[in-house]
């Protein structure tokens, strides 16, 4: 009996002091499962402004293919994982390092060929900016982050886009197939 113990609290050390499977490639967006880490679909968008007849303008970005490749069920908790820093060796801190509260969550609207994010609108006498979906973060390993999604998505097309203030360069897509509860993320 006293074996069986000495071998359960070996193998929980070991299991605790294991190191966890870390992205390779910085700025990139990853699913992570029981198996590892799978790669989202990884578009650079265009960015378009539409000028409607009446004084309406459009800020928005036009991503490639009206569907991603990458699906998950509605009911499957998504969790994200990125490398947000390229470690300097004795530096606790690098000059390569993303902001974490910059990354959000977006809702694709689906036309015929692509899909779009929309930014922004504006009239004469107001513009309405669209900031997406903040995601709870949480630390993962070393040099990494836990993007958490909310639980309460339903099916579409979505895109995790890094960048607030700066031009965004690529977006990470991907797909919820299923039926669930409405969606809370805003266009």
């Amino acid at each position: 009996m006293r074996i069986q113990w000495l071998l359960f609290a070996l193998t929980l050390s070991v299991a605790w002091g294991k190191p966890v499977p870390e992205p390779e490639s910085f700025a990139v967006i990853y699913r992570l499962t029981g198996q590892g880490l799978s790669e989202l679909e990884r578009q650079r968008p265009v960015r378009e402004v539409l000028e409607v007849k009446t004084p309406v303008r459009r800020d928005y970005l036009a991503i490639a293919k009206a569907r991603s490749p990458i699906r998950y069920p509605v009911q499957a908790g998504l969790r994200l994982v990125v490398r947000f820093r390229l470690s300097q060796p004795g530096s606790a801190w690098s000059f390569n390092q993303l902001e974490p509260t910059d990354f959000s969550l977006y809702l694709l609207q689906r036309e015929s060929n692509r899909r779009v994010l929309l930014l922004a609108e504006q009239t004469p006498i107001r513009r309405v900016f669209y900031p997406g979906l903040p995601l709870r973060i949480t630390p993962y390993g070393k040099d990494s982050l836990t993007l958490d999604l909310p639980s309460d998505l339903s099916a579409g097309e979505y895109a995790v886009v890094y960048g607030k203030d700066q031009p965004i360069c690529d977006t990470f897509c991907f797909g919820l197939d299923g039926s669930g509860p409405p969606s809370s993320v805003s266009p």
